[in-house]
C-alpha cells in the first residue's frame, strides 16, 4: 500500500541504454602525466586491458606469473625497486581476469628524482619475465604461496559462498575450485613464460604518472614512442601546458 501511495502515479518512460567500446591496449606505449605542482613523490601506474575471461585456462597460470613478477612483497618488482634500489616502500603488479575485460597493472610511489629510473626498472622486469624463464625455486615458491592462500581462504564461509557465486555468475565448471590445487600444481616454467609473453606487454602500455611536472616531465618523454606526453589536470581533463590562460578581466 505504501508503494502504491507514493509510487503508483509514476509514468512509464524509456530507460536510456548506454553502450561502450571494449577497451583495447594501445598500439604503442603512451605516457600521461597528471601535474601536481607541490608533489614530492610520483605515483606511477603502468597498465592496459587484457582479454582474460574468468575461467580461462590461462587464469591460474597468469596468477603464478604475476606473483613472481609483483604479486607480493617477495615479487621481483618489490625486491628490485625497494630492496635493490631503495626507490620506494613497495612495488607491485596484478593480472586481473574479468567477464568483460581484464587488466594488467604495475604500480608504485617513488621520490621525484627517481621517477624515470623506477619506470625503467619496472619495464625491465616486465621484459625479463617475458624473455627469460623463471627458476624452479621461484615457480615452486609461487605455487606454495597461492596454494596456502587458497586453503586458508576455505576456512571462511564467505569465501566458499563467493566461489559458489562465481561458478554461477561466470558459468565456470562445477568442479572449478575442487580442481584448483591440481591445476595450480600442474603449472610449469614453460606455462609461466607463455602467459608472460601473452599478457605482459611493456611495448603496449599506458604509463600514467601523477607528480610534479616541472621536476619529472623532461625525463619521461623517452618512454613515449610518439615523443610526447599527454597532460591531464586533477579532474582528468586533458590540457596543453604550453597554453597560458588569460587572467580574468583582461579584455581584447
Amino acid at each position: 500500500s505504501l508503494v502504491e501511495k507514493y509510487l503508483g502515479k509514476w509514468a512509464k518512460a524509456d530507460v536510456p541504454k548506454n553502450t561502450y567500446e571494449t577497451p583495447k591496449m594501445p598500439a604503442t606505449t603512451k605516457v600521461s602525466l597528471v601535474d601536481r605542482a607541490n608533489a614530492v613523490q610520483s605515483v606511477i601506474g603502468i597498465a592496459y586491458p587484457v582479454e582474460l575471461p574468468m575461467g580461462n585456462e590461462d587464469v591460474i597460470k597468469a596468477s603464478v606469473a604475476n606473483l613472481i613478477l609483483g604479486g607480493s612483497s617477495t615479487g621481483r618488482l618489490f625486491m628490485n625497486l625497494r630492496e635493490g634500489h631503495g626507490y620506494t616502500y613497495g612495488a607491485y603488479s596484478s593480472i586481473t581476469p574479468d567477464k568483460l575485460v581484464g587488466s594488467f597493472a604495475a604500480y608504485t610511489s617513488v621520490r621525484n628524482i627517481v621517477t624515470d629510473s623506477s619506470i625503467t626498472e619496472i619495464i625491465s622486469e616486465m621484459k625479463k619475465i617475458r624473455n627469460d624463464k623463471v627458476s624452479e625455486a621461484e615457480l615452486q615458491k609461487a605455487k606454495n604461496y597461492l596454494a596456502g592462500s587458497f586453503i586458508r581462504g576455505l576456512e571462511k564461509p564467505e569465501t566458499v559462498a563467493r566461489y559458489a557465486i562465481n561458478i554461477a555468475r561466470y558459468n565456470l565448471p562445477k568442479d572449478y575450485y575442487k580442481n584448483y590445487l591440481k591445476n595450480l600444481n600442474a603449472v610449469t616454467i614453460e606455462d609461466v613464460q607463455m602467459v608472460a609473453k601473452k599478457y605482459i606487454k611493456p611495448n603496449n602500455a599506458n604509463i600514467l604518472i601523477v607528480g610534479n611536472a616541472q621536476e619529472i616531465a623532461k625525463n619521461l618523454v623517452k618512454f613515449s614512442v610518439s615523443g610526447k606526453i599527454d597532460y591531464y589536470d586533477i579532474y582528468g581533463e586533458k590540457f596543453d601546458p604550453n597554453l597560458k590562460k588569460v587572467p580574468e578581466g583582461v579584455t581584447v
